[in-house]
């Protein structure tokens, strides 16, 4: 069975103009800053493996999002990138430890549909009149 080519990856590579080597020196230093002794090995032939359709397994999948998010001076979810959940652990595809910003900017991007997007601009308004001091309800 033929691996699917990571379009999203490679779409959001080009995005931050780096080339896959510096992708991967990038990927090495998040890697290093967390801890995670297993990834600093990394280099430009894991980048194509994983724009080549290869799933990272373990910690990659959040590193790289943190890295493609650093250069490009936005969150990135796994999702913009071509990577599922399941490949990113248990842990992190349970409801209970969804990181809040994620969700956030999963739902309000602008592939969402605009009703979606009114009512979750509705209730932010909605929840920030709650808290202004003075207010009767």
């Amino acid at each position: 069975m033929a691996r699917e080519r990571n379009v999203k990856l490679a779409d959001a590579i080009a995005e931050t103009g780096w080339s896959q080597p510096k992708v991967a020196a990038a990927f090495v230093r998040v890697a290093a800053e967390v801890g995670a002794q297993e990834l600093l090995g990394t280099s430009r032939s894991h980048i194509a493996m994983w724009v080549a359709g290869t799933q990272p397994s373990g910690r990659a999948p959040s590193i790289l999002c943190e890295t493609v998010s650093r250069r490009l001076q936005r969150p990135v979810t796994a999702a913009e990138i071509g990577l599922s959940l399941t490949d990113m652990g248990a842990a992190a595809a349970s409801e209970w430890h969804v990181d809040t910003l994620t969700a956030l900017v999963d739902l309000g991007r602008s592939d969402v549909d605009l009703e979606r997007r009114r009512l979750l601009v509705g209730a932010a308004y909605s929840v920030g009149g709650l808290t202004l001091p003075g207010q009767q309800w």
